[in-house]
């Protein structure tokens, strides 16, 4: 979370036109002598984990912000919504699967889904002939997909045969196909997944499924520009938040400012204040991505 909040925080110095000022070089102008001329990186932007990293002119890797969906398939910018075809055990979203061939092409056995990556994302089938044991079938689907920590998920779950285990929720071991529920954990650091599966089991063959409820970390960060102005001055407000659906800004001390600012829904966005005479206190609520309310507070004073 620290990351996340390191990047919200050099959003927030771009919006306010802010920026790391240059060191100084104690080896004056000479190209020759100037060991600052010998080592310059091409910026470029690049996920690592569900992280947006800058990488500075100078080689430095910063943080930059916290992908609620993970990274899109070019590995340079955060997705903007989920993988319509699901993500893999270790979180990446999961590529287009490939078309599942003809039954006919088949006919002395049954395809079986491949997973190249060993990460659940289905990459190829294979014919698997019958005549001998077959692994047991298993499935299992969460709801929803999205939810935040503390909340409960539904999850649906069959095994064709044999026997089940259950991993992040409980079910009897001869309960081949039912529903349950679980309350979403705090992911592990570096996560924001939370994973459940089970385990079907005959005859020494083993068949196993998951689906993971990508767990909400919401988080806001809210400031004024200036905190303190003289009567009659405006300030500028902005705020970036994490893990939200939608935010809307008010104040209680200024009806002209919400009523402006009511169908602005941004989770991150700039709104500009009137003019202030007295001390004005400023509010966001906003709705995280599993359904609850978050808000935060600032408030700016009159010299």
């Amino acid at each position: 979370m620290g990351g996340a909040m390191g990047g919200i925080g050099g959003a927030l110095a771009r919006m306010f036109g802010g920026g790391q000022q240059r060191q100084q070089n104690p080896y004056g102008q000479n190209p020759y002598n100037n060991p600052y001329n010998q080592q310059m990186c091409q910026t470029s932007y690049q996920c690592q984990g569900n992280t947006l990293v800058y990488r500075t002119p100078q080689c430095q890797q910063q943080p930059l912000q916290y992908c609620q969906y993970g990274c899109d398939q070019t590995g340079t910018m955060c997705a903007q919504q989920p993988s319509p075809y699901g993500r893999g055990t270790d979180g990446q979203p999961c590529p287009q699967p490939p078309q599942k061939p003809d039954n006919g092409e088949c006919s002395a056995g049954v395809w079986q889904s491949l997973s190249a990556t060993n990460n659940g994302c289905v990459t190829g089938w294979k014919c698997s002939v019958t005549g001998s044991p077959t692994a047991p079938k298993a499935e299992i689907t969460c709801t929803p997909q999205v939810a935040d920590v503390g909340a409960t998920v539904s999850i649906e779950y069959s095994c064709s045969a044999g026997t089940v285990t259950a991993t992040g929720f409980t079910v009897a071991s001869s309960t081949l196909s039912g529903t349950a529920s679980a309350v979403v954990p705090a992911p592990a650091q570096g996560s924001n997944l939370a994973t459940f599966g089970i385990t079907c089991a005959k005859d020494g063959l083993t068949a196993g499924a998951q689906c993971n409820v990508q767990v909400a970390r919401p988080s806001i960060v809210l400031v004024a520009n200036p905190k303190k102005v003289k009567a009659g001055e405006s300030a500028t407000v902005g705020w970036v938040t994490a893990g939200m659906r939608s935010c809307v800004v008010s104040s209680p001390d200024s009806a002209a400012f919400t009523d402006a600012n009511k169908n602005n829904t941004s989770i991150n966005g700039v709104a500009q204040t009137p003019a202030i005479n007295s001390p004005m206190t400023i509010r966001i609520t906003c709705e995280t991505l599993g359904g609850a309310t978050k808000s935060a507070e600032t408030r700016i004073e009159v010299e």
